[in-house]
């Protein structure tokens, strides 16, 4: 996955953390997505997805004995993922009063009321269905980066 990371275009440069919300797994997490594919600084970067994500479910079956389930995803898998970038500051580091104060008034070009701080989110897609992908963030709608099947990257 080739990630640009334009965030010094919109008036604040960020390194990003890009997620995959992984729709396979059975109790996924809320919208801050699932796994962590990487981090990007302003700039482009070359992003690999691992050979596979699992997810693992511990809990009572329908008799009470505790059980575990397993799903696991891949790139060659036909469920869609979608990608969110994260300003990596708010799960990093230690904000100042500044900064802080600049979320709660949504001063930042990309951001979206939410303490999460999307730059942009991709639409589903199955990486397996191109031998590459680009995408570009951040996005104007914050959820329609534009997400390019092509080759490969050069990690």
């Amino acid at each position: 996955m080739l990630v640009t990371n334009a965030t010094c275009d919109a008036g604040r440069c960020a390194t990003l953390e890009i997620r995959a919300f992984i729709w396979k797994f059975p109790i996924p997490t809320g919208p801050w997505g699932e796994e962590v594919l990487g981090e990007t600084q302003p700039g482009q970067a070359c992003l690999t997805f691992p050979p596979s994500w699992s997810s693992r479910i511990i809990g009572p079956d329908t008799t009470g004995r505790v059980d575990t389930a397993v799903t696991t995803w891949t790139p060659a898998d036909t469920v869609p993922i979608y990608l969110i970038a994260v300003d990596s500051v708010l799960f990093h580091s230690r904000l100042d009063s500044a900064v802080l104060d600049s979320l709660k008034e949504g001063l930042l070009p990309y951001f979206d009321g939410l303490v999460k701080a999307s730059v942009g989110e991709t639409p589903n897609f199955a990486p397996g269905v191109s031998p590459g992908w680009s995408v570009t963030f951040p996005s104007a709608p914050h959820w329609g980066a534009k997400l390019v099947p092509g080759e490969s990257c050069k990690p």
